[in-house]
């Protein structure tokens, strides 16, 4: 991700801002798979925070980042954050596969619906799954506000409710997804920006 080229002045501007003012953070770009549309978004991992929106086209990701962002020896131009970009589309310092950065509204609804049968039938369902990258990504997005909004560890919960894991004696299937779909809502609302529209499907209704 950080990669060492001549360093060039940023003169341009971008119709989109940092979350929540997060601008100058050392970082690079990443990518992500919603529903066949690439998005890409700036990441910092010394402060381990996503710094800006989705964005889905390559060149205005490199111009939010040459305005917003920072290599390690500096500013960069548009050029320089363009080659970035496609790098994001192959490559990540984030995750192992491509399968763990793609993802679809409809899987992630299902993913939801789940849960509710879950807490309607106090019974496990088994192969639910939620990629964690996407948990994580969210949680990053939102600044970490929602890790101390709820008190479930939320991939132990999803095993427990996928049937791979036992709950403990004072607790059942159903608590554990009552719990999901609460920490889901709250991960979702902290999200700022398009995090959160594009991923309200998250959010059961």
């Amino acid at each position: 991700m950080f990669r060492f080229f001549k360093k060039r002045i940023n003169t341009s501007t971008t119709s989109h801002e940092p979350l929540d003012g997060r601008t100058g953070h050392i970082g690079g770009i990443e990518s992500l798979v919603l529903d066949d549309v690439r998005y890409f978004f700036g990441f910092s991992p010394n402060s381990d925070l996503v710094v800006s929106p989705l964005i889905a086209d390559m060149e205005e990701m490199a111009r939010f980042a040459s305005r917003h962002m920072e290599q390690m020896d500096g500013l960069h131009d548009e050029a320089y954050w363009l080659q970035e970009a496609s790098y994001a589309i192959e490559e990540s310092e984030l995750c192992s596969t491509p399968e763990e950065r793609t993802f679809t509204s409809d899987a992630l609804a299902n993913f939801v619906a789940g849960l509710q049968q879950a807490v309607k039938t106090d019974s496990i369902v088994p192969g639910l799954s939620l990629e964690s990258h996407l948990l994580y990504l969210l949680d990053a997005a939102g600044g970490w506000e929602a890790q101390n909004a709820t008190d479930i560890h939320i991939e132990t919960s999803i095993a427990i409710v996928a049937g791979e894991e036992e709950p403990a004696e004072d607790s059942s299937v159903a608590e554990h997804a009552l719990g999901l779909l609460e920490a889901l809502r709250v991960l979702v609302d902290a999200a700022p920006g398009n995090w959160s529209t594009l991923f309200a499907v998250l959010k059961a209704a």
